[in-house]
């Protein structure tokens, strides 16, 4: 069981792939969206000895914003790619269970609910998959996971 679900607003999705050792680069980048007043809404990070790859939301609105910060910023030497129409559905609280992991990937894939992204923290498990498929995608997983009965997300 699990406490509850929550979902946010309508989202956009960056995504910046850039090799090893640019790191700077990629704070400079979230350093300048702060100072300009974009909130980060979702980040996580993955990298391997080849690449590295920061991907994070920004409120819907502050897509158009965020891609001229980013182009002005023609010095980053990466390939940045931009995804609207998301949003996140969390759950929480987790507390790290292999198995909520798990029965949440199996719901969402037998429901076909593309993930765009995913990141654990100790509070929430939180998937960015498709804005316009997040009640199908809560339904998919109430399918394999109690909630409280008075939970709607």
């Amino acid at each position: 069981m699990i406490g509850g679900i929550k979902l946010s607003g309508e989202l956009a999705l960056v995504r910046f792939r850039h090799p090893p050792g640019l790191e700077t680069r990629r704070w400079r980048l979230l350093q300048e969206l702060s100072a300009n007043r974009i909130n980060i809404i979702f980040l996580t990070r993955a990298y391997t000895k080849a690449s590295s790859q920061t991907v994070f939301c920004v409120a819907a609105e502050d897509l158009y914003y965020t891609k001229e910060l980013i182009r002005s910023e023609n010095h980053l030497g990466g390939r940045v790619d931009f995804v609207p129409d998301v949003g996140a559905l969390s759950l929480y609280p987790h507390r790290f269970s292999f198995e909520i992991l798990g029965l949440s990937l199996c719901a969402l894939a037998k429901s076909r609910v593309h993930i765009h992204a995913l990141a654990s923290s100790v509070s929430s498990l939180s998937f960015i998959t498709d804005y316009a498929l997040l009640d199908y995608a809560v339904a998919a997983v109430r399918q394999y996971l109690e909630l409280p009965r008075d939970q709607d997300p």
